[in-house]
């Protein structure tokens, strides 16, 4: 999977950019691409509680992740980049996100996006729609849970942490 991600950038607010594959292979910890759209009523569902969840475990007030043992990276599926970049403040400014005009090559490599964007991107057949968290194991981007939502709904943040380490 790494060569699908390769030359994938990742950014934080501050507009600092890394290569999404060596990103994740040396950041000492756990990343997980959450592909979500703000016009996306299931993701505008589950996003309170995952940020819930994240503020109870890194704080609400974190400049930065880099004290966290979970990166978060956001895959947008929003309608253009503007509408994405509008709606970034409805996530944590210590979460990552994937370049608009990139986040295409993600959704392809793992086969997940909204259903309006499967015949677009020519998926076949989509793994996942969104909301999705893929969370790889740490220090790889070999995917240890498509199911990263759900896993923290059924076990909190902190035990869904364990379970992925």
């Amino acid at each position: 999977m790494t060569s699908d991600i390769d030359g994938v950038a990742v950014s934080d607010r501050n507009g600092s950019r890394w290569n999404l594959g060596e990103f994740c292979g040396v950041s000492g910890r756990v990343c997980a691409l959450f592909f979500t759209a703000q016009w996306c009523p299931d993701c505008r569902e589950v996003l309170p509680g995952f940020v819930q969840q994240y503020d109870a475990n890194f704080g609400s007030d974190a400049k930065t992740n880099s004290g966290s043992s979970l990166a978060v990276i956001i895959v947008p599926s929003d309608n253009t980049p503007e509408e994405f970049v509008k709606n970034q403040t409805r996530f944590p400014s210590s979460w990552y996100s994937v370049p608009f005009e990139e986040s295409h090559k993600l959704k392809v490599a793992f086969q997940v996006c909204a259903q309006k964007e499967q015949s677009k991107l020519k998926i076949k057949e989509r793994k996942y729609g969104i909301p999705t968290l893929v969370v790889f194991n740490r220090n790889t981007t070999s995917v240890k849970s498509f199911q990263g939502i759900q896993d923290i709904h059924n076990y909190g943040l902190q035990k869904a942490l364990e379970i992925w380490n």
